[in-house]
């Protein structure tokens, strides 16, 4: 993942490990403490040993970032640091098992997040920058297409 700038590392890294988490306990909400989750989100090589603070402390923002894109919503009465209740979107939910009809061949389609487990469960220090990067491209830019259609949409 060396091409790639670290802050981007850390998000991507941050936001499978999220991505999974809110797949994995949908339709029920869960409680995110970001410290915990970019923790989990650090590779466990030498190389990254300097940066779990910056994984703890960025993981706060993912969360805040993916909820105002409209990929999850969460709970936080008190205006803590912590995410109660956190759960997918409608948004969120289908772009992670989505498969466009028209792309579909007599073969199904491996949904996004069976993509973004496979990632998680060869380890973070082993995830590809290449497979992070394509798996979080596609999750974006379905999400981009869907609000395309939104807007046109509402302007009929």
């Amino acid at each position: 993942m060396s091409d790639i700038p670290q802050n981007i590392q850390r998000f991507n890294l941050i936001a499978l490990v999220l991505f999974a988490k809110l797949y994995e306990s949908f339709p029920s909400g869960i409680d995110i403490e970001p410290m915990n989750v970019g923790h989990e989100a650090v590779p466990k090589d030498e190389s990254w040993d300097d940066q779990i603070w910056d994984f703890g402390a960025v993981a706060y923002d993912v969360v805040l970032w993916l909820a105002e894109e409209g990929f999850l919503r969460y709970e936080n009465p008190n205006q803590t640091r912590e995410f109660f209740n956190a759960r997918l979107t409608m948004k969120g939910l289908t772009v992670l098992g989505y498969v466009p009809t028209s792309l579909q061949t007599t073969e199904p389609k491996e949904p996004i997040i069976e993509k973004i487990k496979r990632v998680l469960a060869t380890g973070t220090e082993k995830a590809a920058a290449e497979g992070v990067r394509a798996i979080l491209g596609q999750i974006f830019s379905l999400a981009l297409a869907s609000k395309e259609m939104g807007s046109k949409l509402i302007s009929v």
